[in-house]
């Protein structure tokens, strides 16, 4: 069995994959792409151009959770794929809302206006990810922490893909310089900063600090 996941670190996506792939036990090669001048085979596997692409022995997997799937399957014995219906249901679901409607909001509000302006020339737009903290995540840090519910884990007592999705969407978060108020949300920043500390994450939080010009927790 060869696995190996295409893309660029930085991506919350990417992240994802490799850290679930070295959590879960499985051997997996990462290569780096750019997908901003992707070459023609990334783009004939993977229509969306989107990161990350693997590769599972001879056959094209684009996108994280569908690669997490594969890999849930490599893994079988794996806690970040929980057993339980009910528990996978769930874990499912923290881990679609992290990819889709928190990504969305954290990308478009924080993470282009401060990290992508200035890779572009321009100046950080601050006006408008500060709004995006003000206004547009609250409800999303509070949903974070009555889904925590005083615990390390959004889902039993394991970490699992919830715990992984959430926390790559936060990191990026942070190496934009922003980070919720412990003070409003004690757990989720709890939560954040005791997983950030594992060690496969702290690889991958590490390998990003090339890509970028903001600090980085």
């Amino acid at each position: 069995m060869t696995l190996t996941i295409y893309g660029m670190t930085g991506s919350p996506f990417v992240r994802k994959a490799l850290v679930v792939a070295e959590e879960a036990g499985v051997d997996c090669a990462f290569e780096v792409v750019n997908v901003f001048a992707a070459p023609d085979w990334y783009v004939e596997q993977n229509p969306l151009k989107r990161m990350p692409l693997a590769k599972l022995n001879d056959t094209y997997i684009p996108d994280s959770s569908a690669i997490c799937g594969a890999i849930s399957r490599l893994a079988p014995d794996s806690d970040l794929f929980p057993k339980d219906a009910e528990a996978y249901g769930r874990a499912l679901w923290i881990e679609e809302y992290a990819d889709s409607d928190v990504a969305a909001k954290i990308g478009l509000g924080i993470f282009r206006p401060i990290i992508f302006a200035p890779m572009s020339g321009k100046e950080p737009d601050t006006e408008t990810a500060d709004k995006t903290m003000a206004e547009v995540l609250p409800p999303v840090f509070d949903y974070f922490e009555k889904q925590l519910n005083g615990g390390l884990h959004f889902v039993g007592d394991a970490f699992t893909i919830a715990d992984v999705a959430v926390l790559c969407q936060m990191i990026n978060l942070r190496h934009a310089g922003y980070t919720p108020d412990a003070e409003k949300w004690p757990g989720l920043n709890t939560f954040i900063e005791t997983h950030s500390a594992r060690p496969i994450v702290r690889k991958w939080i590490d390998c990003d600090k090339p890509v970028f010009k903001a600090s980085i927790a």
